[in-house]
């Protein structure tokens, strides 16, 4: 038996390649969004946490300048007052300078155990009293 196909047979099969290719084409559009979005937010968090560490390596360095000059040394210095919006705190530990925010924390290293004062974002002045540190 012989199939006979019409002209309209044809048009509704390039009618359904068609649709078959925009829709793959849709599929690949959202998958590489969905793959720049990650890389975006992936490189949103690592500039964060650079952030982060910037202010714990400068208070370290102020720290390490204020121990080493020696008594009688003093100087202002300012914090960033956010990390990308969010608030953050500093401590001084025993070797480290601790910035946390949310749910991150980052380290520098310092030569010193302890620091008097609290350490704030914004202004802030380091002395050497005597050979103590201390922070206003």
């Amino acid at each position: 038996m012989l199939c006979m196909l019409t002209t309209n047979d044809f048009k509704g099969q390039s009618s359904m390649e068609f649709m078959a290719m925009v829709f793959i084409m849709l599929v690949m559009l959202t998958v590489t969004i969905s793959v720049l979005r990650d890389r975006q937010s992936n490189l949103n968090d690592r500039r964060e946490s650079l952030k982060g560490l910037s202010i714990g390596d400068s208070v370290a360095n102020e720290i390490d300048m204020a121990l080493t000059f020696g008594k009688g040394y003093y100087r202002d210095f300012e914090l960033d007052k956010s990390i990308r919006g969010e608030n953050y705190s500093v401590e001084v530990e025993p070797g480290y300078v601790v910035v946390s925010w949310k749910d991150r924390t980052v380290y520098s290293s310092t030569a010193i155990d302890h620091v008097d004062g609290d350490i704030e974002p914004g202004e802030n002045t380091i002395k050497n009293i005597d050979g103590s540190i201390v922070v206003e």
